[in-house]
């Protein structure tokens, strides 16, 4: 993702993992397997202008925290002001747990 995100051909070097490199598309141009030793050669194009990402920086992940924090403060405010506490329904007489008329059957023994 930083390939591409940066524009750029990335070498990632794994002294534990897997080694590769990575065209600025994408697509991987080479590539070690899991935990082997091993050398990769390529030659990569040296470039020196800078990206929209490399500009921004962490700005943009920043930006969307913060809005996502603002909107749930304010769905947490506007839910308690429209929602006030309506006290639940009255418990029903006659039930198995309470019997009707102090009479008791067989069951409720």
């Amino acid at each position: 993702l930083r390939a591409i995100e940066h524009a750029r051909t990335v070498v990632v070097a794994a002294t534990s993992g897997v080694s590769a490199v990575v065209d600025p598309d994408g697509s991987v141009q080479q590539r070690t397997a899991l935990f082997e030793p091993a050398a990769l050669v390529a030659q990569v194009p040296l470039r020196t202008d800078v990206t929209l990402a490399s500009r921004l920086g962490p700005i943009p992940e920043l930006a969307l925290c913060v809005g996502a924090v603002a909107a749930a403060g304010v769905a947490l405010v506007r839910g308690r002001r429209q929602h006030p506490t309506v006290p639940g329904p009255a418990p029903a007489t006659g039930t198995a747990a309470t019997p009707a008329a102090r009479r008791f059957d067989r069951e409720d023994l």
